[in-house]
């Protein structure tokens, strides 16, 4: 991680002592965001790149739990790819967007909260068909969560948002945590794009309370995306 931090230090130094200016003395940009000289990433996790550089384009963004975690095709864990690129003024978003092709990655709209998913092309999740009142909520200017396992995230969020829930026994024992830092986005809106992101759904009111469970496209018995499967000697 001290790596990380060197590099996006490095990156925003770049980006605010040596930013080329127009004639009017003013920051060059493209459409609006800044062009930024020299982009170097050495040796860094692919999410961890993927994480700067939308948090770096101010893009609300959350990761597929399958990119994050990677498993293979026998269900043991695989490790992330290290990234090694040189970009030569791009924006962020440029970057982003090139790294995400390269590594055969896409960005995906929630439908419900102006958050950018990243999942595996082709492997999208399905969207939610809920969509959140604006008027319940109002919006958070920031919403931050750091290591946060997945039932507590869920649960701090429909607190927040006036929802009474339960979770279905899988989503309980989820060993997923929740990293996010997101801007005007109301609870209702957040509690959304993470149920997408992991494959989950809420279900209709039954005496005032909610269901949270898997999405019907999900196997009865089947982890929650990201969960890995890990053989223990002797069993």
């Amino acid at each position: 991680m001290k790596r990380v931090g060197q590099w996006l230090q490095s990156l925003l130094l770049v980006a605010a002592l040596h930013m080329p200016t127009s004639a009017s003395g003013q920051s060059a940009t493209t459409n609006s965001a800044p062009v930024i000289p020299v982009i170097h990433i050495d040796n860094v996790p692919l999410t961890d790149a993927i994480k700067n550089l939308a948090r770096h384009a101010n893009i609300n963004y959350i990761i597929d739990p399958r990119v994050e975690n990677p498993v293979g095709p026998d269900g043991r864990p695989q490790p992330q790819p290290m990234v090694n690129l040189r970009w030569e003024n791009v924006t962020a978003e440029q970057a982003l967007a090139a790294l995400l092709k390269n590594h055969d990655l896409v960005m995906v709209p929630s439908p419900g909260a102006p958050v950018t998913r990243v999942s595996r092309a082709g492997t999208e999740p399905k969207p939610s068909a809920e969509t959140p009142s604006a008027t319940t909520n109002n919006a958070a200017p920031l919403i931050v969560m750091e290591g946060m396992p997945l039932p507590r995230a869920i649960e701090n969020l429909a607190k927040e948002a006036g929802l009474n829930i339960q979770l279905d026994p899988r989503i309980a024992a989820a060993p997923q945590m929740v990293s996010v830092r997101w801007t005007n986005l109301t609870p209702h809106q957040a509690l959304l794009a993470i149920l997408d992101n992991y494959e989950l759904t809420l279900q209709e009111p039954t005496n005032g309370v909610r269901a949270i469970v898997p999405k019907a496209s999900a196997a009865p018995n089947a982890p929650l995306p990201g969960r890995r499967v890990i053989d223990v000697p002797g069993r």
